[in-house]
């Protein structure tokens, strides 16, 4: 199974802005996505053009399973999908919050 995590703020226009998180642990707590909301508000660091992010709207961990089929061997070493992220998230950013909430 593959988990994200997707969480939905508000901006200062009024308008709502979402990040997502891929491959998060499955076992998240609402209060681990809430400390990590409130840390993402109050650090200010991604800029949109609806504003800075200034509070929660919602957030949801979703479940993805996946099957995948491997049809040529040698296609299937060069084949590596990559994580979606709505936002490009810097690693050190990351980092910080797998460590502080461990996620």
């Amino acid at each position: 199974m593959e988990y994200s995590l997707q969480m939905v703020f508000l901006c200062e226009t009024g308008e709502k802005s979402s990040i997502t998180i891929s491959e998060v642990k499955p076992g998240l707590t609402n209060e681990n996505v809430i400390a990590l909301m409130d840390t993402i508000i109050s650090s200010n660091i991604f800029e949109t053009s609806k504003g800075a992010l200034i509070s929660k709207y919602s957030a949801q961990v979703v479940q993805r399973e996946v099957t995948k089929w491997v049809l040529n061997s040698k296609k299937a070493l060069e084949f590596e999908p990559m994580p979606f992220c709505i936002y490009k998230i810097d690693i050190l950013f990351l980092s910080l919050i797998k460590f502080t909430l461990n996620i």
